[in-house]
């Protein structure tokens, strides 16, 4: 590997380094705040800010929300509805569980993200020891995918398990709310192609042991 390629790695692993301290910072922060609301939110009547996904309308994998109107002039409208609408409902509660289970979610996906950072980091330390082709890397770059694949499928459903809960505690007025259940496509996508990639590194790895007993 030339210096070029070298620094390049020493870069990411930098941008990596500090990615994984302020993340870590962030987690521990919201941990302490999850763990001291019921302390703080039950004795008084501190309000917390809550965040979310809802989807606009009934339905939560097409949600359909029927407006009232007509066409305007000589324009002839049978019928108006805004289909497939999302959004985040933003919230205060003094109801310390209600918003525990709003930043639950926030909470693991945060540390999935920390610890997908954390194993870059080993692989980009091996690459700049110039020895990336490794059974160790392969399993490392197969759990990534398998985490994105998990992720892409877990994540949804707790978004809807948590907006459903919440939206069980809301009474919204002239407007439906439902809890959303969106399949990540692109992550799930990106899961297979990590997959891939971890093959054709296997591949390699076997190619440079090969390569070394023969020589």
């Amino acid at each position: 590997m030339n210096a070029q390629k070298r620094i390049s790695a020493r870069v990411v692993k930098i941008w990596l380094d500090v990615s994984l301290v302020l993340g870590g910072i962030f987690w521990c922060l919201l941990l302490l705040w999850l763990l001291l609301s019921p302390l703080v939110m039950s004795g008084s009547s501190t309000s917390a800010d809550g965040v979310v996904q809802v989807a606009i309308g009934s339905g939560s994998l097409r949600p359909v929300l029927s407006l009232s109107g007509t066409g305007s002039g000589s324009a002839r409208i049978d019928s108006l509805r805004v289909v497939d609408g999302r959004g985040e409902l933003r919230f205060k509660t003094t109801t310390w569980w209600l918003h525990f289970v709003g930043a639950v979610t926030m909470l693991v996906g945060t540390f999935a993200v920390l610890f997908v950072i954390y194993i870059l980091r080993k692989i980009v330390v091996t690459v700049t020891a110039g020895r990336p082709f490794t059974v160790a890397n392969v399993r490392r770059i197969r759990l990534i995918g398998f985490l994105l694949l998990v992720g892409g499928v877990v994540i949804p459903l707790a978004e809807y398990l948590v907006a459903r809960i919440i939206l069980g505690q809301i009474i919204s007025e002239g407007i439906t709310l439902s809890p959303p259940f969106d399949l990540n496509g692109g992550v799930i996508l990106g899961g297979l192609l990590i997959l891939v990639l971890a093959t054709v590194f296997e591949y390699g790895v076997r190619l440079e042991s090969d390569q070394s007993l023969t020589i």
